[in-house]
C-alpha cells in the first residue's frame, strides 16, 4: 500500500481558512494540519468545499473528560475548544461513496516550549453522510483570531491493497 502526496498548502498570511484545494479522490486518506494561532481559534472541518447542512456526526472526548456525541452538525469539530495554542491535528480517513465516509483523529494543542505546560489534546471519531468521494478538505476558523502565517495541511491517499 503505497501513499501518495494529494495536497500541500500553507499559508502565506494570517487567515481564518486553510483549505487543501482540489485532489483526486482515493479509498483511505491520512490528513495532517499545523494551525499556528494569531489570536483565539478553533478549528472544524467541512470536505468538499465547505459542504454543509446537517451531514456531520462525531464523538469527541476533549482533555481526559467523558466523551459527547453530536450529531446533525455543519462540520466535524476537530478541537480543543476556543484556544490561543498552537494545534496539530491528524486525521485518517475512509473515503467509501457507498456508506458515509468515517474518519478518527486527534488535535493536540501546546500553549508554550517549556516541558512543564500542559497539553490539550482532543479524541474524534466521524461520520459524513454523503456518498460524494472526499476531494477537498476546508480548515474553518470558528474563533475570534487566525491561523497564522506557516499554518499547514498535508494530504496524502492510497487505494489499499487492490
Amino acid at each position: 500500500m503505497a501513499w501518495a502526496s494529494l495536497a500541500s498548502v500553507e499559508l502565506s498570511g494570517s487567515q481564518d481558512t486553510l483549505d487543501s484545494g482540489t485532489f483526486t479522490a482515493t479509498r483511505y486518506l491520512q490528513i495532517f494540519v499545523r494551525l499556528i494561532a494569531d489570536g483565539q481559534i478553533n478549528c472544524k472541518i467541512a470536505v468538499n468545499n465547505n459542504q454543509t447542512g446537517s451531514e456531520y456526526s462525531q464523538i469527541i472526548q476533549t482533555n481526559g473528560n467523558a466523551a459527547s456525541l453530536d450529531t446533525s452538525n455543519n462540520e466535524w469539530y476537530f478541537d480543543i475548544g476556543y484556544t490561543t495554542a498552537d494545534l496539530f491535528v491528524m486525521i485518517n480517513a475512509y473515503d467509501n461513496t457507498t456508506t458515509p465516509q468515517l474518519s478518527i483523529g486527534n488535535v493536540v494543542g501546546f500553549h508554550s516550549n517549556d516541558a512543564s505546560a500542559g497539553l490539550d489534546q482532543a479524541i474524534n471519531s466521524n461520520k459524513w453522510v454523503n456518498s460524494d468521494p472526499i476531494t477537498e478538505i476546508n480548515i474553518i476558523n470558528g474563533g475570534t483570531g487566525s491561523f497564522a502565517s506557516g499554518s499547514n495541511i498535508q494530504v496524502f491517499g492510497t487505494e489499499g491493497d487492490t
